[in-house]
Formats: C-alpha cells, structure tokens, sequence
C-alpha cells in the first residue's frame, strides 16, 4: 500500500502519521543528545525502537552496564517535550521488553 509523504502504512496496513523522536542520554549531571532521532508512528512504536538499540547495545558491549547505571532514555518529541523515560539500569525491563520485542 503507498501512501503520501509523511504518512505510511505498517505490515498489517494501518496508516499513521510520521513522527520524529529523540533519544536523548541523561543522568544527574550530562546530557547527550540525540540529534538525529527516528521515525515511528507513535510512542509506542518509538518505546520499542529506543529498546532495541538499547539491546543492541548491551549486547555489543556487555561489559559496560555498571558505567551506565545511573544514565536513562528520554523519549522527545520534536518540540523536545520528554515523553516517556527509560532508566537503563533496570535489567528486569531489559530483559522482559527483549522477549517481548524478539516476538514482533
């Protein structure tokens, strides 16, 4: 199915508007920011884009959770409103969003 620019459809045919999300590095004294972003339809799609690139990168470097423990996700928008956060520190959502994300 095509649809115009800045609207497509998923797998399944559901159409939605095309949104640009940060991912934004934070913790109690830095900020890395994210300026490039990713496209999704919707938080939830953003939610699981931020969660696997934070796998990916567990599992790239498995070595460096503990220097991470105090760093979150913060999920903008394009006005750079924090929409959801992700702490990196809790290896029980890690893993539980894993299973959950491998199955989509």
């Amino acid at each position: 199915m095509l649809a115009p620019p800045g609207i497509i459809a998923d797998q399944k045919g559901k159409i939605g508007i095309v949104k640009r999300y940060y991912f934004h590095l934070v913790d109690g004294n830095d900020i890395i920011p994210d300026h490039v972003g990713v496209e999704a339809t919707d938080l939830e799609e953003a939610r699981r884009e931020a969660l696997k690139a934070i796998h990916e990168f567990r599992r790239e470097s498995p070595g460096s959770a503990a220097e991470w423990k105090h760093w979150r996700i913060d999920v903008a928008d394009d006005s750079g409103t924090t929409l959801l956060s992700i702490n990196l520190s809790d290896l029980s959502v890690w893993e539980n969003e894993r299973k959950r994300i491998s199955l989509m």
